[in-house]
């Protein structure tokens, strides 16, 4: 993908629990509108990378950068709050607030959130505004999630297993419509996800294991 500016970059990176080393020595730079899939077997790092990359956690050793800037401890705060929007495998829905509410909570915590109905309308939920998560099907509290996210506008969107849970079929178009956003808005795109069919429709695909990355190695 010629052209594109670097956005990410993280350089010998370490990262270790309990005495044992998930990540080793590990590289890997982002380029600014890519969407990225990372794969690997469970437990062998991938929330942890994901993390690290999303100001979530500090490595022990090595350095990440944003945008050619080192990310200092200090800085953290402010470049989740500004820079980074996550989808995890729980939606995350706040129980008590309606679809609506939860999209707005996201955008109260960033300087330059969007508006909330207007990213429901987005993902195609504007007639379900006024539903409390109990009331929303599984496929639409990741749509909601999914507005939340985005209505940070973030520049980094990182997503763990955004799917699980979900039939293929409606997996499937939770992924197909992040995409698709992302793609026209120019957003970074990081999915962590077991499936190779839809790791194939990412422009690159990485490999985690024994602590390093590996490039194309799902393929």
């Amino acid at each position: 993908m010629e052209g594109l500016n670097r956005l990410l970059e993280l350089r010998g990176v370490c990262r270790s629990f309990a005495g044992k080393d998930v990540l080793r020595e590990l590289d890997l730079s982002l380029e600014e509108g890519q969407c990225v899939a990372i794969m690997g077997r469970s437990g062998c790092g991938k929330t942890t990378l994901l993390d690290l990359m999303g100001g979530l956690d500090r490595p022990d050793r090595g350095e990440i950068f944003f945008r050619g800037s080192l990310l200092r401890p200090g800085q953290l705060r402010r470049y989740r709050r500004d820079h980074v929007g996550f989808l995890f495998q729980d939606s995350g829905l706040i129980p008590e607030f309606t679809a609506l509410q939860n999209v707005a909570a996201g955008v109260r915590i960033c300087k330059s959130g969007a508006d909330p109905m207007e990213h429901l309308a987005l993902v195609g939920l504007a007639d379900r505004a006024g539903a409390y998560p109990s009331q929303l099907s599984g496929g639409q509290g990741h749509r909601v999630a999914l507005a939340r996210a985005l209505a940070k506008k973030p520049t980094l969107l990182l997503l763990d297993e955004p799917t699980e849970g979900l039939d293929r079929q409606t997996g499937q178009e939770i992924l197909d419509l992040t995409l698709k956003i992302c793609r026209e808005r120019g957003i970074t795109a990081v999915v962590v996800t077991h499936r190779v069919e839809h790791a194939l429709q990412m422009d690159r695909q990485l490999l985690l294991q024994d602590g390093a990355l590996t490039e194309g190695a799902v393929l």
